[in-house]
This record gives C-alpha cells, sequence and structure tokens, in this order.
C-alpha cells in the first residue's frame, strides 16, 4: 500500500537536502547518523557505546576505526574491518569498552572516525555530545511503532516477527500497531483511522511494512534487527512513568505519575496515551492478504500538551488521572484484551523522552475516587492518616493495594458510630509510586488514590 502527498514529497525533499548537507560533515564520506550517549547518564556508572553510521561516498566502506572519550577520561577506540557496507547504507556498531561517568555535573563526550578503508585522516571530525550525569535516572522501555495493512503481503511475516519480538522483550518494549488501509473499510482502521493518519503524516509514511523506533531506526519491518532494541535500552532517562488502570463494563479508568529526576525541557514535548488491543481475530480474513490474526492494535490516542503536566519542566512529579469512555465503540473493542501504553515525544526531533506501559489492576476491588473518608498528607513520604467518621461501630479493614493489584499492606481497626476516627498507616518500607488505599466495612468499600513520594 502507498499513497503520496504534497506533504510527503516536500517532507522528502527536505531529507535528500539533508543527506547533501551531512557530506560535508562527514569523514571521506563516512558519518555517523545515530548515537545512545546521552543527553543523560547515570552517576558513578558506565554505559555501552552504540553508534549507528552511514555510507555516502561512491565507494563501498571495508574498514575504520572508531575512537570515543569522556572529557578528561581514557580514550577508548576499536577497529572494524571486512564491512562490505555499500553506497547509502546505514550500520549499526557496538563497541566494546563502555564509557564511565564520574559524579554528577555536565559533561561532553567526544566521538570520532579515522582509517577508512585504511586511509589515516588529516582532519578529524569530532563529535562533541553533551551528557548531563544525574545522580538517579531511570531505565528505558522501548516503543516500537509498526505500520501495517491487511492487503500487504509482506505485512503477514513481518506482524509474526514483531510479536516474536513483543514477547521476547515483554517487559522492555511496547508496542502500537498501526493498520493503514482505512480507504479498504478495515474494521480495525475504521476506529482509529484519525489517529493512525496523523501518525503516518507525523513520521512521513509512505508504504507498509514500517516499523519506527526512535531514535534508532525507521524503515522495513521485514529488515528490522532486535539490535536497535538493545541500543535503545542503553539510553538511561531522565523520568520515571508508572501507573495503573481499571476496566469498568464500557469505560477505563487511568492514573498514573510522572516522576522527573531532574529538570525537563518541555518545548515540543507531549504526552500520548494509546489504548492498543492485544489480539483481533476474524473468521474471514479483513484484507487480500489472508490474515486473521492482529495484534497490538491501536485503539484510541488520547494526547496530553505540556501545559498539563508542566510542572515536570521544574523536576517536580505530575499525578494524572482521567476516564476513557468506549461505550461507543462496545462490543467491537474488547476492553478485557486493551493494554495501555504512554510516551513523552518531542514533536520536532521525534525523541522518545520515556516510554512505559501501565499496569492492569486485578484485584476485585474496583478504584473509584469517594468522599468516604479523607486521606493525608497526599503525596506523602509515607505517614499516611485516614479520617472519616462511621455511620455504626463495626470492625474496618484498611487494605493497601500497589499497581500490579496486590495486597502491599493491611490493618484492621474498631471504630464507634458517629464518632471522628483519625487512624495512622506507616508505609516508609513501600517503595515511591502510585496506590489504592481501601476502607472496607460490612456493606462498603471505599478507594482513593495514593501519592507515595
Amino acid at each position: 500500500m502507498v499513497r503520496y502527498s504534497v506533504k510527503h514529497i516536500f517532507f522528502t525533499l527536505i531529507i535528500i537536502l539533508n543527506w547533501f548537507a551531512l557530506l560535508g560533515q562527514t569523514s571521506n564520506g563516512v558519518t555517523i547518523i545515530k548515537h545512545n550517549i546521552g543527553p543523560y547518564a547515570q552517576a558513578n556508572a558506565s554505559q555501552n557505546v552504540w553508534i549507528a553510521i552511514e555510507n555516502f561516498s561512491s565507494s563501498a566502506l571495508t574498514q575504520l576505526d572508531v575512537f570515543y572519550y569522556v572529557d578528561g577520561g581514557n580514550i577508548y577506540s576499536q577497529s572494524f574491518t571486512n564491512i562490505n557496507l555499500g553506497n547509502w547504507e546505514p550500520l549499526l556498531l557496538n563497541l566494546n569498552t563502555p564509557i564511565g561517568y564520574g559524579e554528577a555535573e555536565n559533561t561532553t563526550v567526544n566521538v570520532w572516525l579515522d582509517n577508512i578503508n585504511g586511509t589515516p585522516l588529516q582532519e578529524i571530525d569530532t563529535l562533541s555530545i553533551p551528557v548531563k550525569v544525574l545522580s538517579t535516572t531511570s531505565n528505558r522501555m522501548v516503543l516500537y511503532e509498526s505500520f501495517s495493512s491487511s492487503s500487504c503481503m509482506t505485512c503477514v511475516e513481518a506482524n509474526l516477527q514483531i510479536r516474536e519480538l513483543a514477547n521476547i522483550y515483554k517487559d522492555q518494549m511496547f508496542v502500537i500497531g498501526y493498520q493503514t488501509d482505512c480507504f479498504s473499510g478495515n474494521p480495525m482502521c475504521q476506529l482509529a483511522s484519525e489517529f493512525i493518519n496523523g501518525r503516518m503524516d507525523f513520521y512521513n509514511i509512505m508504504s507498509t511494512p514500517q516499523s519506527v523506533v526512535n531514535p534508532w531506526y525507521k524503515g522495513s519491518s521485514t529488515k528490522f534487527e532486535s539490535n536497535y532494541i538493545d541500543a535503545e535500552l542503553q539510553r538511561l532517562s531522565p523520568i520515571e512513568i508508572e501507573g495503573t488502570f481499571a476496566i469498568s463494563s464500557s469505560a477505563i479508568e487511568v492514573n498514573f505519575l510522572l516522576n522527573p529526576h531532574t529538570n525537563i525541557d518541555l518545548n515540543m514535548v507531549e504526552l500520548k496515551v494509546a489504548f492498543t488491543q492485544d489480539i483481533v481475530s476474524y473468521d474471514e480474513p479483513p484484507g487480500g492478504n489472508g490474515e486473521k490474526t492482529f495484534y497490538h492494535i491501536l485503539r484510541r490516542f488520547k494526547t496530553f500538551n505540556a501545559d498539563d503536566f508542566k510542572d515536570i519542566a521544574n523536576g517536580i512529579p505530575v499525578q494524572i488521572s482521567f476516564v476513557e469512555d468506549f461505550a461507543e465503540v462496545i462490543p467491537e473493542v474488547n476492553l478485557n484484551e486493551i493494554r495501555i501504553g504512554l510516551f513523552l515525544q518531542n514533536t520536532e526531533t521525534f525523541e522518545v523522552i520515556q516510554a512505559a506501559e501501565l499496569n492492569k489492576l486485578v484485584s476485585g476491588i474496583q478504584p473509584k475516587t469517594t468522599e468516604g473518608f479523607k486521606l493525608y498528607p497526599n503525596p506523602s513520604n509515607g505517614q499516611v492518616n485516614i479520617e472519616f467518621t462511621p455511620t455504626s461501630a463495626t470492625i474496618y479493614s484498611i487494605v493497601v493495594i500497589n499497581n500490579l493489584g496486590q495486597n502491599v499492606f493491611s490493618k484492621t481497626i474498631k471504630a464507634m458510630a458517629f464518632e471522628q476516627n483519625i487512624t495512622n498507616l506507616s508505609l516508609q518500607s513501600l517503595s515511591p509510586g502510585i496506590y489504592f488505599v481501601s476502607l472496607i466495612g460490612s456493606d462498603f468499600v471505599s478507594t482513593t488514590k495514593l501519592i507515595l513520594k
């Protein structure tokens, strides 16, 4: 499936012009086009180095040397031979020696190429990369975006490969599958056509199957290699994202926390929450390639602009809650098969700052905001007060549930009718994050959210 527009042609011309502009910045026609260094790193730790090079010269690349160091540190080098890289082709290289960072500070990593096809360079083109070394960072989750079509023969193979990768990296990668053939009345596409078309324009996707793993890969899904996922996982993020969702008969309640480790530049940054259906099957193929089972299908996006989470620009945690109504699309969408991922992305550079998958609450107690009791302070450092006035004398249970739906704390109290009761909870042993605190009586359950810092 191919579609063209004036916008696509314009973007293609821009890309070609950028390629020619890079020719003046290359070492004998070979350039570093991407890397996993910075812009953040963990203090007093080391990081593996991946670089992607591209050959812009007219001859094949057979060998080169890579040099790299952190300001004030040792210079490392590695030789690559027997490469045989053709014109306009990219190559991902994993360097053997990790680079180490000291205390939290701002520093620079320097990388350059030499001995291109065995010829030493008289002038070294050094890539200087500013890195902010933080005392606390978070591991990164990979966002894998797959553009596919039920009338594309190679999409069948690609979809199975992506599903296999998703199983291998199930705790480290969130996949969004875009079924692009809305013109054919594909039922998977119709529900999300607005979002799919917008994402295709965003990346200038004109054919399928295509994959995008920022910042590493945009290209044919059938040529994708898991090394790009490994390279992305080596990068560190300046923010942690965690949260949960709970499903009712026709709606989903979403709660998550954005916890930055430093001030974050929110210029051109937006937050997207993706609702995907894990498996969609048909008795008869909806398209012409015979495919009956599809995975990670996008059902809906909810987008937040920087003003909605502006406090993280100053290093302050932000908690966001909302209810998404699916009543109009039931039974086309099976809410029990929904997965929810979210990601912060720079809309100008395409840089994904962090991605996460939310945990589905599996407890029989469904969270709901209620005035049944007061809980304070919230957010809390672990010392929490619960205040309520019961209408009858009875035994009450207080239960704390984590974002996996697990009971992590419980306490039983006896309360007198119509007398104010204040109970203190000591939760310092629990990890920072979002929890649900339930007050359970003989004939009711009241639940509210708690954020532990």
